[in-house]
């Protein structure tokens, strides 16, 4: 039952929508891709948030009823996107960093402390976690098929590598297939 705002509707975040969904959270995607975005509907995820085109602070108060999201997962990496972390989450909520931020970054640390946030970095380094995903995975509790966002034959791959780099908003996932 807890808001999770997702920072980055791309494969990792969508995965972590995935993740919330199956365990009774309600992700908050937000992202600058409104295709990413349209997708993230798509598999399942309530709601939506362009933050270069929308208030997104507003957007999550409302969502909320004013509580604010009790969990805040940052995957973008964007250094704003980082800073706003403060701004999403609840009164003694968690914010979970897992994108790299592009530069080092000032945080107001005052707000951490009268907000009581718990603040976590997170790679891929947690071996119970990795197994709670695969478990997660082959159970179908979280069915990553569904961020297949298209399939090509092995031997177009290079030349859909080149358009993914000029278009990444069009896809999640790309499969080749032999």
């Amino acid at each position: 039952g807890e808001h999770v705002v997702i920072i980055g509707a791309g494969a990792i975040g969508a995965l972590s929508a995935l993740a919330a969904i199956s365990i009774g959270a309600i992700p908050i995607m937000v992202d600058i891709a409104d295709e990413k975005l349209r997708f993230a509907k798509a598999y399942g995820a309530p709601y939506t948030i362009n933050s270069s085109s929308e208030d997104a602070v507003a957007r999550v108060r409302e969502i909320t009823r004013g509580r604010m999201a009790e969990a805040v997962m940052e995957i973008s990496g964007a250094n704003q996107a980082v800073v706003d972390t403060l701004d999403y989450v609840a009164n003694a909520g968690r914010i979970v960093l897992t994108g790299w931020a592009k530069s080092p970054l000032e945080l107001d640390t005052r707000l951490i402390t009268r907000k009581e946030i718990d603040l976590l970095g997170q790679r891929n380094t947690d071996r119970v976690e990795i197994a709670k995903a695969l478990r997660m995975i082959y159970s179908d509790e979280v069915d990553v098929m569904k961020l297949v966002t298209r399939t090509i034959a092995f031997d177009e791959m290079p030349g859909y590598v080149a358009h993914m780099a000029r278009h990444p908003e069009e896809n999640i996932k790309v499969i080749a297939v032999l």
